[in-house]
């Protein structure tokens, strides 16, 4: 019974082995080598299309970022010209106000000089009453005029004031489109050397790669050639 049961443990793993055997030989086909160099040269490929078709694209919205930026610069330049324009305007309106504001100021000063010399001259009844009356009523109307010459003028200052700041505020938004322009500029190009260096990196990975697969094929071609003399 005891010599059954060895009998049967040795046909067992007699059978394990001879298994094992041709799985392995399975698995060590020559030909298996070819379809994964085959396989890596195809991806290889795959990937530097795509690096390729990558770059031309990244080529190509770099040129039409450049044309935008060179675009914005022109913009800026020019609207700078109209700011130069818009702000010396407004600096003559600045000293037109200037001198409108104190015509108006010394004027209206005696003006109430001038009142206060007719209100005394109704009180003593002074024979000269009808002459201050009328000297009083034609500073009463200069000083008017003056005003209203000062809200015309203020009105203008304004305007060139509001004008000064729409240029101001256009090159404000010109330089913020050129600043965005750029970080994109300088977006793509950080990516498109990063994809360089993974593309340099993947190379000599696959370099080592294949020595190693080319040593390990030489290992199996012996292994093969082993099981098929134990085999016969």
């Amino acid at each position: 019974m005891g010599r059954l049961n060895a009998i049967f443990a040795a046909s067992a793993l007699g059978l394990l082995a001879v298994t094992g055997i041709i799985v392995g030989y399975d698995y060590v086909r020559g030909w298996k080598w070819f379809q994964w160099e085959f396989l890596r040269i195809q991806q290889e490929r795959l990937e530097s299309d795509l690096r390729g078709a990558q770059q031309e694209e990244n080529k190509t919205q770099l040129a039409a970022l450049d044309q935008q930026v060179k675009a914005q610069e022109l913009e800026i330049a020019q609207h700078r010209e109209q700011y130069v324009v818009a702000q010396r305007e407004l600096d003559g309106w600045e000293g037109k106000h200037y001198a409108a504001d104190q015509d108006y100021r010394f004027a209206k000063a005696t003006l109430d000089a001038n009142r206060y010399d007719l209100e005394t001259a109704i009180v003593q009844h002074a024979g000269n009453l009808p002459a201050r009356q009328k000297e009083y009523e034609g500073l009463a109307s200069h000083v008017n005029d003056l005003q209203l010459r000062l809200q015309d003028v203020t009105r203008q200052r304004e305007a060139a004031r509001a004008r000064v700041d729409v240029w101001l505020k256009r090159i404000k938004d010109a330089e913020d489109k050129k600043k965005e322009l750029t970080a994109s500029i300088d977006l793509i190009k950080n990516s498109w050397r990063a994809s360089r260096r993974r593309g340099a990196f993947s190379s000599s990975t696959r370099r080592c790669s294949t020595s190693s697969r080319r040593r390990s094929r030489s290992i199996r071609w012996s292994c093969r050639t082993f099981l098929s003399t134990s085999t016969t």
